[in-house]
């Protein structure tokens, strides 16, 4: 009767187990951007208002884009997939996800 009990336990534990490993894979798809030493994890979007000069490391799998204005618009100067880049004009960076 022991070995019944414990088999499902076993099973339950694993599965557990399994689902956090899955999800803390997934939470790192989304790669991270970091601005002047600014960490922002699965970044998506606009992030304005910034000073310039800004060194800027694309830690993710899609380009980056960074802009001479503070609202994402104008002239752009493009930051390849897991590239860095410091720009002296940049005030505002887009990651297209």
């Amino acid at each position: 009767m022991r070995r019944f009990v414990a088999l499902p336990a076993v099973l339950i534990v694993a599965g557990i187990l399994t689902l956090g490993i899955t999800g803390v894979s997934a939470a790192d798809d989304g790669g991270q951007l970091i601005i002047d030493g600014r960490l922002y994890p699965d970044p998506a979007g606009c992030y304005g208002d910034l000073v310039a000069p800004l060194a800027i490391h694309n830690d993710t799998s899609t380009y980056a884009y960074v802009y001479t204005t503070t609202d994402c618009t104008g002239p752009v100067e493009t930051i390849s997939p897991y590239g860095s880049t410091v720009s002296s004009d940049g005030r505002s960076v887009r990651v297209m996800s």
